[in-house]
């Protein structure tokens, strides 16, 4: 019915808009853990792995915020 459809949709905005969200949040501390590891001069490949192992990226994700930051 209507009411169970508005219901379904008003939780997957919620949901959708709560991993926006948390993205968001993420990606803001990825940026500040590159940007002060690159105050401390740390070695690139140090810094990736710091970014898998902190975030449970992969090395290409990893680098990739490395390049975009």
């Amino acid at each position: 019915d209507q009411e169970a459809y508005e219901k379904a949709m008003k939780k997957e905005g919620y949901e959708d808009g709560y991993q926006d969200g948390r993205k968001e949040e993420q990606e803001h501390g990825i940026c500040g853990l590159i940007r002060s590891l690159q105050d401390f001069d740390i070695p690139k490949e140090q810094i990736i792995r710091m970014l898998q192992d902190t975030y449970q990226l992969t090395e290409e994700e990893a680098a990739s915020y490395l390049e975009n930051h």
